[in-house]
């Protein structure tokens, strides 16, 4: 039984660190795992596994206090957004934010179509083909979007 739990704990952390976007939403998955956890801390169980469960625990409060920091960042983005042409005389730009907080948040609404690439879009060079725009959409989008940033910010310089 103790291999088992081992491992259930051990997957559900890695799922914690690696893909903490299934759970970004607070719906029903981060329920069913917090209630998992209380089940467990019910047990009898060993100082190990107590370990285990207090390092997810924790690992779950800082992954949220890391979304709740970009999520304030975002809201203060969109009301200096908001903003221009309100109470500003110079017009806002992307590139008066600090660079750091630009750069992760770029990182941010990236992800989403990074998710969407399908592992069939990466076999064969299917993104330089004649049919790249039915075989290889998403890794075309994020190219496109890549070269856009990268002549802005060239004409910016």
């Amino acid at each position: 039984m103790k291999k088992i739990k081992t491992k259930v704990l051990g997957v559900i952390r890695y799922w914690i660190e690696k893909h903490f976007y299934d759970f970004s939403d607070g719906g029903e998955l981060l329920k069913s795992v917090t209630n998992f956890i209380a089940f467990l801390r019910t047990q009898k169980s060993e100082k190990w596994a107590d370990t285990s469960l207090t390092q997810i625990e924790s690992l779950l409060r800082m992954r949220f206090d890391e979304l709740n920091k970009e999520r304030a960042w975002t809201t203060l983005l969109k009301q200096k957004l908001s903003e221009v042409g309100t109470t500003h005389k110079k017009a806002f730009s992307v590139f008066d934010l600090p660079i750091e907080e630009l750069a992760s948040h770029w990182a941010m609404l990236d992800f989403a179509d990074f998710k969407k690439v399908m592992p069939t879009e990466l076999l064969k060079k299917n993104w330089e083909s004649e049919r790249a725009k039915e075989l290889a959409p998403n890794l075309l989008l994020i190219t496109h979007r890549g070269e856009t940033v990268l002549a802005a910010t060239r004409k910016r310089l």
